[in-house]
Parts: structure tokens; C-alpha cells; sequence
């Protein structure tokens, strides 16, 4: 276990921020780290500048610079959800998607240096947030 919870920081900063129709605040669980790779599953309300607001914030988590390289995406097969997760995350979903396999976000122990990754997201969360905070706000 971390001696700082980090797990609803990036959710609770969002709340304020963005038109949110729906979020899941914890990004880990602190009593159990290596459950599934941090990651924040939200989608904003619709109305004519929702698109512009996922690509503007996509674009700047893109630039951030971090322990491990994160983006924002579209959850599949959802149509509304999207996450801001490591780039692994995605990359390890789609590898396993061309051949068929669906991976569940609590099923990627497979991916080589997972603990590693897992506790590197978790350092990366505050700085995030701040990173995003310098943006927006």
C-alpha cells in the first residue's frame, strides 16, 4: 500500500472542471495496487462543444510528460465512456483485439513490467493533475 491515496485526485479535480455526465472517482484501489492499471473511466454531457473538449483535453494529456506516456480514449465497445490511462493500457487492448481476445482492464498482468506500471501511474496522478490544473485551470 502507498502512504499517499491518489486513487480519486484526478476525479475530483474533473468534477469541477468539466460538464461530467458520469465518472468512476477511483483510479486504483490503494489497498490493492496491482488490481488493474490506474485508470479514470468518465464521459462529459453532449451538446455541440463536447467533441471539441475530448479533443483539446486529448491533445494536452498527450504532452504530458510523466513516468509513463498517457492518452485519453474511447472505451470500446462502450459508446459514451472514454478513459485517460498509459498508452500500454490501449496498446495491450488493441494487440489482443487483432487476434480476437478481449481483455479485461482487471486482466493485464500479462503485459511486461506490470507492477512496475502500475506503480509508476500511480507516482505520475499528482503531476497529472497539476500538468492538467496549468491548462484548465
Amino acid at each position: 500500500m502507498l502512504h499517499e491515496d491518489y486513487s480519486t485526485l484526478l476525479a475530483d479535480y474533473m468534477i469541477g472542471k468539466f460538464p461530467l455526465a458520469q465518472i468512476k472517482r477511483q483510479m486504483y484501489y490503494n489497498n490493492a495496487i496491482y488490481d488493474h492499471i490506474p485508470s479514470l473511466y468518465f464521459f462529459l454531457k453532449e451538446d455541440s462543444s463536447t467533441p471539441a473538449i475530448y479533443e483539446k483535453l486529448s491533445n494536452h494529456i498527450e504532452n504530458f510528460q510523466g513516468n509513463l506516456k498517457w492518452v485519453l480514449c474511447k472505451c470500446e465497445p462502450s459508446k459514451k465512456n472514454y478513459a485517460i490511462a498509459p498508452i500500454v493500457m490501449f496498446e495491450h487492448i488493441n494487440e489482443n483485439k487483432t487476434v480476437g481476445r478481449i481483455v479485461p482492464k482487471d486482466k493485464m498482468q500479462d503485459i511486461e513490467g506490470y507492477n512496475r506500471i502500475c506503480y509508476e501511474a500511480i507516482l505520475d496522478i499528482p503531476n497529472l493533475v497539476k500538468y492538467i490544473k496549468e491548462y484548465y485551470g
